[in-house]
């Protein structure tokens, strides 16, 4: 008895084959390749593979022919239960008919279509036939193992003539016939992949390529390209039909201790591989990987208005489909579903963006060859700043693609045209709740937009108080905080949404808490008529003790009951704003000057910034450092700008009269209390 594999140690175990994809050359289907998948599953020895033209995978597997159907390839069918004995190759004609080297039973068989239920034996005269093949006109090419010898069944008269093919074969695994009648034969006992040609009637024999080991299944693909599975070298190898098959392309090897045996390749060049001791088909697919782009139908939007979101998906293969393509972009912070949604999609599957969600997604999409699709979804800015994130795509069978980001800026601009939205040089000033205010002195807003106002009017009979403009509504909601606390100066915010403010003729420091707005609390003691408020990340709250001539801290620790000096030579200061590095600036009225506080060394040093200003008074930083200044005697608005030292000094829009408080927000949007034009206005960027 001649014995069917080598004697090195086998192991069948239940697992999927680690794989690595090495060497892939230009011009060929697989080369494209970059993505390994298995299909099917617990086979307890495959030896052969075939794939018809729909798809379909076809295994012989030890005592059963098995077929695995496209597309999906979750169903699997058997085919002939207890009919075959080891089979080890097989092969599907035009018709479907599924031809078989039932090597343990030394014959070939053809189970016919459809139906798969009619079993024929064909010819006669084999030893341990291993590998089949099929030509258009349905004659039934065989390596015929035991007997070292290609033998070619004819299909006129029924499948009874036999003839042999070619010569010096030893061993001959497996077999493979292109268009042109040529016959392909991994040749394992020489080491060797061979081609027997038509004409001359089957009598010349080549070597094609080297450095084979053993070689078992072959086939062919329609443009003349060899695959191999090249057995003693555990690898899959391509032999290049152009050049006269020189050249050898490695295309992937098993690790660990396996054993390629049979190989296919379909019409779009995927690659089908069956190792004997593993319980899975592995394809090497000919997709590439899908790409995507992310685009925002506008590059900047007012806060609570919304624009789409459109992702373009497309296969760059121009011959193989792709299936199950997905994807997955979890909004960044500050970006919500818009209700409604607005979802569109062209690319089929599953779309999925639930209104007021925070990502849209897609799923189970199937892209044929060369095609572009698209999945769009509208999107509302909830936070102002700008929104960026990334998305990646992917497919079952042509793998991760590439990832795409795109950014959107949440802004106050309400300007139709981009440049009025791009910096201060054509800004426009708007003004929020018109006619609500008897004379604003300070200002802050929050992460969600909302504007806190100290309103004070000393001729004013009531009306006075803190005062919070809502986002929502487009600021013409107006709400008195605190209980109508009728002196407040200046006022700050913190990110839990408590409000700080000063009240100078009560020399105090006073929070009002976030829940409710209701309970007021004093902090530290020891003021004489403050001014300015600011609050930092930790809930320090930084003052402008303006008759004291000094800048004080309420420590958040311990209750707000520890009060520090910071630096010193202040005149009057009016104005008090803290960076996030804890660095605190002051509009030094009395000084004409704003002036730095550096935290470094414990607020010791102080540093003037800029020139040229009149009483200035609040004072705000934005996330880049650059410090902007309510100069109230110039009547004008200004930005220091951080960039080269604090040195050049920008001025702001106009028509201000006695500008006193000021801020900024994360747009770099810039609010301005407009004292004695009794209003509050925004400064859009």
């Amino acid at each position: 008895m001649i014995a069917l594999r080598s004697s090195r140690t086998k192991r069948s175990v239940h697992r999927v084959l680690a794989m690595i994809l090495i060497g892939s050359a230009a011009g060929s289907p697989a080369a494209e390749a970059a993505t390994i998948y298995t299909i099917g599953g617990g086979f307890i020895h495959p030896a052969g593979v075939a794939v018809d033209a729909s798809g379909n995978v076809f295994v012989a597997d030890q005592y059963v022919v098995y077929e695995i159907l496209a597309p999906d390839y979750t169903t699997v069918n058997t085919l002939g239960s207890g009919v075959f004995t080891k089979p080890s190759g097989v092969a599907i004609d035009a018709s479907g008919n599924v031809f078989v080297a039932d090597s343990g039973n030394h014959r070939v068989m053809e189970i016919l279509a459809p139906g798969y239920t009619t079993f024929n034996t064909l010819g006669s005269g084999f030893s341990y036939p291993t590998g089949v093949a099929v030509d258009a006109s349905g004659n039934v090419f065989v390596a015929d193992f035991g007997n070292n010898a290609v033998k070619e069944i004819l299909a006129a008269g029924g499948y009874t003539t036999v003839n042999t093919l070619g010569s010096g074969f030893s061993g001959p695994r497996g077999v493979a016939v292109d268009s042109s009648g040529t016959v392909f034969v991994g040749d394992s006992g020489n080491n060797a992949v061979k081609e027997i040609l038509a004409a001359g009637g089957y009598t010349t024999v080549n070597t094609l390529g080297s450095g084979f080991s053993s070689p078992y299944g072959v086939t062919v693909d329609a443009s003349g390209n060899l695959f191999v599975a090249d057995y003693g070298n555990y690898a899959v190898k391509e032999i290049l039909a152009a050049g006269g098959y020189t050249t050898v392309n490695t295309l992937l090897v098993l690790s660990g201790v396996n054993e390629p045996y049979g190989v296919a390749v379909d019409a779009s060049g995927n690659v089908f591989v069956v190792d004997y001791d593993d319980t899975a088909v592995q394809v090497i697919s000919a997709a590439l990987p899908p790409t995507i782009t992310k685009v925002f139908g506008a590059a900047m939007i007012p806060l609570s208005s919304t624009t789409s979101l459109t992702f373009t998906l497309t296969n760059p293969s121009a011959v193989v489909s792709l299936r199950g393509v997905a994807f997955t972009d979890m909004l960044p912070a500050g970006l919500v579903v818009a209700t409604p949604n607005g979802l569109t999609n062209t690319c089929g599957g599953t779309a999925t963006a639930v209104a007021g969600g925070s990502s849209a997604s897609l799923s189970g999409a199937t892209l044929a060859a060369g095609a572009s699709c698209t999945v769009a979804v509208g999107v509302q800015g909830t936070t102002l700043g700008v929104k960026n994130n990334s998305v990646q795509v992917s497919s079952t069978n042509g793998g991760i693609g590439n990832t795409s980001n795109a950014t959107l800026t949440v802004s106050w601009c309400k300007r139709s045209d981009t440049i009025s939205c791009k910096g201060f040089e054509a800004a426009t000033i708007s003004t929020l709740a018109t006619g609500l205010f008897n004379g604003p002195v300070g200002i802050a807003v929050d992460a969600s937009g909302n504007v806190f106002v100290a309103d004070f009017n000393f001729f004013a009979a009531d009306g006075n108080g803190v005062k919070e403009i809502l986002a929502t509504g487009d600021y013409t909601s107006v709400i008195t905080l605190g209980g109508g606390s009728n002196i407040p100066n200046s006022v700050a915010v913190d990110a839990s949404g408590n409000v700080f403010f000063a009240e100078a003729f009560n020399n105090a420091v006073k929070e009002i808490l976030a829940l409710g707005y209701t309970t007021v609390n004093t902090l530290g003691s020891g003021f004489n008529y403050p001014i300015g408020v600011a609050v930092d990340a930790s809930g320090n709250v930084f003052v402008a003790d303006t008759g004291n001539n000094a800048v004080k801290e309420i420590l958040a620790a311990g209750g707000y009951t520890t009060v520090n000096t910071l630096g010193s030579g202040f005149n009057q200061p009016t104005g008090v704003a803290v960076d996030a590095s804890g660095n605190v600036f002051v509009g030094d009225g009395g000084n004409n000057a704003v002036k730095e506080i550096l935290a470094a060394g414990g607020y010791a040093t102080v540093n003037t910034l800029g020139s040229g200003f009149n009483s200035p008074y609040g004072v705000g930083v934005d996330a880049s450092g650059n410090v902007f200044v309510a100069d109230g005697g110039n009547n004008a608005v200004k930005e220091i700008l951080a960039a080269g030292g604090y040195t050049t000094v920008l001025t702001l829009g106009s028509g201000f009269d006695r500008p006193i408080g000021i801020a900024v927000d994360a747009g770099g949007n810039v609010f301005v209390a407009d004292n004695l034009n009794y209003a509050v206005k925004v400064i859009v960027r």
